[in-house]
C-alpha cells in the first residue's frame, strides 16, 4: 500500500539564537548602517541599475529563480517570487545581460544603456527548453555522458520537475515506483525495500544507492535509511536508475542495478529558497536553502527538518487483545511503539571552479533520525535516535575523477530495539572510500577506454550483537571498460571488475554488450553481466534473541509419564535425561555465507516516436545463486538439530521422538 502524505515533525525545525547584545556592539551597529547609506546615497548619484521581469513567452506567467548575469562586471543576480530582478551600483554604458534557468533556453540581451542616477527598465521573455528523448543524456550505464538511447544498459531518468512533483511526501521511494521494472514495497513512513526485476527482500540492498558518487547505505546492515538523506527531495537534481548487474562497473552490491543521484552545481542554484509543508498526521516539514558565488568559488547550504505521526501500531498486548491488532497471526511484542517521526538535516557544498572547466568539491552534512520502525527478519525494530555524518572531498574534469568519502551511523541516548524479544544494541559505524577514475578517446574518438579503482575500509561495532561486535573489512577493487565503434551505427562495449575483500573470496565480474543503431530512431541492444551481493554484518555474525522463548520442562514430565504408562511402571520412576528446560529464541548469523551471485542475458530495444514518446522493451534472462534468505533454522549451522541423548534405549526413543 502507498501513501500519499508523507512523514514530518511535529517539532520545531530552526532554533535561533542572538549573539553579542552589547551596548557597543549595538552602537557599532547603527553607526556601520548610517554610514552605508551615505555611500550608498552617493553611489546612486554616479551609478545607474537595469531593473525588469522575466517571464514565460508561452503562458506569460512569472519565473522564479532565473539567474541574471552581467557579462562586463561578472555581476549576477536571481528573480524573485514575482520575476522582477534588480541590478545596481552599475557604471554608465552599455551592458550584456545573459538570463539562464532550469527548463528555459538561455536568452542574451545586448546593447542595454544604463545612464548615470537613473534604472533602465528591461524585462525578457524565455522559451522553455524542449529536449527530445533521443537527446537525453545519462551518464550511469558507462560512467560517461552518453545519449539515453546509446546507453549499453536499461536506464530510466527522473528529472527535477518530476522530483518537485513529489517533493510534498518526501519519500524518494515513491517515485521510483512508477518506474518500469521497479519494485518498491512499503512497510511504513520511511521503511521501503526497493529492488529490480522481482526478489524484492525485507531490508533489501541489491540496487546500490550513489549520492554524487558516495554510497548511502548502513554500513552494519548494508540497507537504506531513506530519510536520513541531508537534503530534501526537490534538490536531489537528476535520477538515473540503471536496471540489471552492474558490478562490472561499480562493484559490490549492484546486483540488480544502481540508483545514481547527481544533485546541482551551486551555481545552478543560486539565490535563497524556503519551503514549508503541512500534511495529515500533524505532518510539518521545513527546508530553508540558500546558494552563491564569488569568484571561482561557489556555495550552498540548506537545513531542514520534518516529522509526523504515523500508522504504526503497537502489538504490546495480550493474547486476548490479538483481535485489536492489524490483522490476526501477528506474534505478540513486548515493548511500546513511539509514535512521533522526526528527522533533521543540515548539508554544506563548496565548489572551486578551476578556470579550464575543472572543479574540485568539498561537502559535508548530518542528519538525525528518531523512532524509526523498521521490518526485519527477526521482527520489528524500533530505532530511538540515530545519526548519520558524512563528507566528500572531489576533483572532477574531463579526463579524471577522485573522491574520498567518509560516511557514519551512530546511535545516540536511545538503542535500537527488538520490539518482539526486547533485545536491545547499539553501533557506532563508519565506512571510508577513495576512488579514482581516468578515461580518454583514441583512434580519432574510435575506442573510448576507462578504468579505474577503489578502497573502502568499513567498521561496524553493535556493543555485543554480532560475534564478534567489532569487525573492520577491507575492501578492494580494479575495473575498466572498452568502447569499439565498429561502425559508425554498431558499438561494442566490454567491461571487467576484480574485487577482493578481507570477508569474502576475490571476485570477477565481466561485461559484454553490442549496441546496434538501426537509425537514430530505433536502438537494439544486447548484453552480459555477472555481479554479486555480499552478505551484510547480520547474515554473516548476528547474535541475539529474536523471541521470548519457550520452556519445555513440562513436555519432558509429560513425555516421562508416557514412558511410564506405557511400560506400566509406578508414577515417578522415570528420569530421562533429555535436558528439556528453557530454550531461548535465537537469530544467529551464518559465517559460512558466499556472496550470492547473479549472471544476466538480456535484449533491449529503445525507439523514439516523434520525440514525444520513448518506447522501451527488455527481454532478460537471470540465473541466481548462494541465494541469501532471511535467518532459518534447519539450514544454519548455527542451529543444529536436537539430538536425543545416548542414555535413552531404543524402546523409550521411539516414544521421545513421538
Amino acid at each position: 500500500m502507498g501513501f500519499d502524505k508523507k512523514g514530518i515533525n511535529k517539532s520545531m525545525f530552526c532554533k535561533c539564537s542572538v549573539l553579542g547584545k552589547t551596548f557597543p556592539a549595538l552602537i557599532f551597529l547603527v553607526f556601520f548602517l548610517l554610514e552605508s547609506v551615505q555611500i550608498s546615497n552617493l553611489a546612486s548619484q554616479v551609478n545607474g541599475g537595469i531593473r525588469g521581469a522575466v517571464r514565460s513567452v508561452d503562458s506569460s506567467r512569472e519565473i522564479y529563480g532565473v539567474n541574471v548575469w552581467v557579462q562586463e562586471v561578472k555581476m549576477r543576480t536571481t528573480t524573485n517570487r514575482s520575476g522582477a530582478y534588480s541590478i545596481k551600483q552599475l557604471p554608465a554604458g552599455n551592458y550584456v545581460l545573459i538570463f539562464s534557468a532550469i527548463g528555459y533556453e538561455d536568452t542574451e540581451v545586448t546593447n542595454i544603456v544604463v545612464t548615470a542616477g537613473e534604472f533602465t527598465e528591461m524585462n525578457v521573455t524565455l522559451k522553455q527548453k524542449v529536449i527530445p528523448l533521443a537527446d537525453v543524456l545519462v551518464i550511469g550505464a558507462s560512467k560517461k555522458v552518453e545519449k539515453i538511447t546509446r546507453a549499453p544498459a536499461a536506464v530510466s531518468k527522473i528529472n527535477p520537475a518530476k522530483l518537485m512533483q513529489y517533493s510534498v511526501t518526501g519519500q524518494l521511494p515513491g517515485i521510483f515506483s512508477t518506474e518500469p521494472g521497479i519494485d518498491v514495497v512499503q512497510n511504513g513512513i520511511n521503511d521501503f525495500n526497493v529492488n529490480a526485476r522481482g526478489f524484492n527482500t525485507t531490508l533489501n540492498r541489491r540496487m546500490l544507492v550513489l549520492q554524487d558518487n558516495r554510497e548511502t547505505a548502513m554500513a552494519f546492515l548494508l540497507a537504506q535509511e531513506w530519510n536520513t538523506f541531508s537534503l530534501p527531495l526537490q534538490d536531489m537534481g537528476d535520477i538515473e536508475i540503471i536496471r540489471g548487474p552492474g558490478s562490472a562497473l561499480y562493484g559490490a552490491n549492484a546486483f540488480s542495478g544502481v540508483i545514481n543521484i547527481t544533485t546541482p552545481n551551486p551555481k545552478k542554484i543560486n539565490g535563497t529558497k524556503a519551503t514549508v509543508g503541512l500534511g495529515e498526521l500533524n505532518t510539518i516539514r521545513g527546508d530553508v536553502r540558500h546558494a552563491g558565488f564569488a569568484g571561482q568559488w561557489s556555495y550552498k547550504f540548506n537545513v531542514g527538518s520534518y516529522g509526523s505521526n504515523s500508522w504504526t501500531q503497537s502489538r504490546n498486548q495480550s493474547i486476548e487483545k490479538i483481535a485489536s491488532r492489524e490483522y490476526n497471526g501477528l506474534p505478540r511484542e513486548y515493548a511500546d511503539v513511539k509514535d512521533g517521526l522526526n528527522t533533521s538535516y543540515a548539508n554544506l557544498r563548496i565548489d572551486y571552479n578551476l578556470l579550464n572547466g575543472n572543479i574540485t568539491t568539498f561537502e559535508g552534512g548530518i542528519s538525525e533520525a528518531q523512532n524509526q520502525i523498521f521490518v526485519t527478519g527477526i521482527g520489528r525494530v524500533q530505532i530511538d535516535d540515530v545519526i548519520r555524518p558524512w563528507g566528500r572531498v572531489n576533483y572532477s574534469s574531463e579526463r579524471y575523477f577522485v573522491q574520498a568519502d567518509i560516511n557514519g551511523r551512530k546511535t545516540l541516548d536511545g538503542h535500537q530495539t527488538n520490539l518482539s524479544s526486547l533485545s536491545v544494541f547499539e553501533e557506532d559505524s563508519y565506512d571510508f572510500k577513495l576512488q579514482f577514475q581516468n578515461n580518454y578517446y583514441m583512434l580519432e574518438n574510435q575506442i573510448w577506454f576507462i578504468w579505474g579503482g577503489s578502497h573502502k575500509v568499513q567498521h561496524v561495532d553493535t556493543k555485543l550483537t554480532l560475534t564478534p561486535d567489532t569487525y573492520t573489512e577491507n575492501q578492494s577493487g580494479f575495473f575498466t571498460q572498452i568502447e569499439y565503434k565498429l561502425e559508425p551505427n554498431l558499438n561494442f562495449v566490454g567491461a571487467a571488475r576484480v574485487d577482493r575483500s578481507t570477508l569474502h573470496p576475490t571476485q570477477f565480474s565481466p561485461k559484454f554488450g553490442v549496441v546496434y543503431h538501426y537509425n537514430k530512431n530505433n536502438i537494439f541492444r544486447i548484453t552480459f553481466n555477472k555481479a554479486f551481493q555480499t552478505p551484510n554484518y547480520a547474515e554473516y555474525f548476528l547474535q541475539t534473541t529474536a523471541g521470548a522463548g519457550e520452556d519445555f520442562a513440562g513436555l519432558e514430565q509429560e513425555i516421562e509419564v508416557q514412558v511410564e504408562l506405557e511400560e506400566n511402571l509406578p508414577r515417578g520412576t522415570i528420569d530421562l535425561p533429555l535436558n528439556f528446560g528453557f530454550t531461548p529464541a535465537l537469530a544467529r548469523g551464518n559465517d559460512d555465507l558466499d556472496v550470492e551471485k547473479v549472471t544476466g542475458y538480456e535484449i533491449g530495444y529503445k525507439g523514439i516516436i516523434n520525440d514525444n514518446f520513448l518506447l522501451t522493451a527488455d527481454l532478460y534472462y537471470n540465473r541466481l545463486t548462494n541465494f541469501v534468505t532471511d535467518l532459518l533454522p534447519g539450514i544454519n549451522p548455527a542451529y543444529p538439530n536436537y539430538e536425543i541423548p545416548d542414555e535413552i534405549s531404543s524402546s523409550r526413543r521411539v516414544i521421545v521422538e513421538r
